[in-house]
């Protein structure tokens, strides 16, 4: 800051510290009502909407959900048949968890290596 000697530049000191206090101010209550406004449930719900079925994940994870489950039931159907045996049972139900699991690790742009591709390394 600069030395002040005189009354003129005291008043213009006076005056540029007024005008950026009001600047600092305008910043201040517009941060605060945007803040205010950000608060409000009404947004906070909107938003959490808007991030939850905004993107095409949400509907690639269902379909990768469903896939898996129809893909572990069907394991179990072709184990365990009409049998009422236990230990058939339970061989399918593991079945039926470990290839629904393996069905909704794998990556949905996962292909598969063509046999012509194989034959030629």
């Amino acid at each position: 800051m600069q030395l002040i000697n005189d009354d003129f530049s005291l008043g213009q000191a006076i005056k540029a510290m007024e005008m950026q206090r009001e600047a600092e101010m305008q910043d201040l209550t517009d941060h605060f009502h945007y803040t205010v406004e950000s608060l409000n449930p009404k947004n906070i719900i909107r938003e959490k909407i808007q991030d939850i079925t905004g993107g095409p994940t949400l509907k690639n994870k269902l379909i990768k959900l469903g896939v898996g489950l129809l893909g572990g039931f069907i394991a179990r159907k072709v184990i365990v048949g009409k049998s009422h045996n236990f230990f058939k049972t339970m061989l399918g139900n593991v079945a039926q968890a470990a290839v629904s699991k393996m069905i909704i690790k794998t990556p949905l742009s996962a292909k598969p290596k063509s046999h012509a591709n194989s034959l030629m390394d």
